[in-house]
């Protein structure tokens, strides 16, 4: 009887570290679930949008619940703000992105890098770039182009910069505006006019044409740019899923 007491006592303690076992490893999913997990997917996507927009800084906020639907790329909200970003050719002093119930291809990021959206209740881009802005990213593209000096106004921009032609200097203007084509950003140059000391002005009207900015793969989410607003000082463009 004795025998029997012990073996039964014995089994129940068996039994009772299996339960704390369990419930140990219950807590530690839980944990992982609604926490840890989520966690390292608002990190990927975040350091994936630095890779993409080079940005300074980046505040990325996402929710979705239960939290561990994160893990299978299934976003309630989620609002990020950028600053000091690079698209393409194209500096931008912010960048902000908004979306609710979107579907993120965790798996297609694991396997190759690329962050893709199967579908989007709303998801919004917007960007603003300055006259700073405009003068390091003409500077950049140009670069025979000196003290180059930009003044943006919603009817149009205005570049002037110095140069040489034949050793000798010259004077730049330059008109145009930003635009919107297929789902690409240019600058177009309506007018551009060369003056020197010994030729006078030479006038090259919109020769240049559509210099290219950023081009949709250029932008997050494998979006589009959609719309430009220039106002006085600042161009604002905005970009919308494929």
């Amino acid at each position: 009887m004795l025998l029997a007491f012990y073996s039964e006592k014995g089994r129940w303690m068996i039994l009772r570290k299996g339960l704390t076992i369990l419930g140990l490893l219950f807590i530690i999913l839980t944990v992982s679930c609604e926490f840890l997990l989520p966690a390292m997917a608002t990190g990927l996507l975040q350091t994936k949008l630095v890779d993409k927009t080079s940005a300074q800084d980046v505040s990325l906020d996402m929710h979705s619940s239960p939290a561990f639907m994160l893990v299978l790329g299934r976003i309630d909200t989620l609002s990020a703000d950028m600053r000091h970003v690079k698209i393409g050719h194209a500096y931008l002093d912010s960048l902000q992105v908004e979306g609710e119930d979107i579907d993120v291809n965790l798996a297609k990021y694991l396997t190759d890098g690329v962050v893709r959206v199967r579908s989007a209740e709303r998801l919004d881009l917007a960007g603003t770039m300055d006259d700073e802005n405009m003068q390091a990213m003409i500077e950049r593209k140009v670069d025979k182009l000196q003290n180059v000096r930009v003044h943006i106004e919603p009817d149009g921009i205005d570049v002037t910069a110095d140069t040489k032609v034949l050793g000798r200097p010259a004077a730049v203007t330059m008109q145009g505006n930003i635009i919107v084509e297929e789902g690409a950003l240019y600058f177009r140059a309506s007018q551009v006019n060369v003056d020197t000391p010994l030729l006078g002005r030479a006038k090259f009207g919109d020769t240049f044409g559509n210099i290219p900015l950023a081009r949709p793969e250029n932008l997050p989410f494998h979006m589009v740019f959609d719309r430009v607003e220039q106002r006085s000082g600042t161009v604002l463009v905005t970009a919308k899923l494929q």
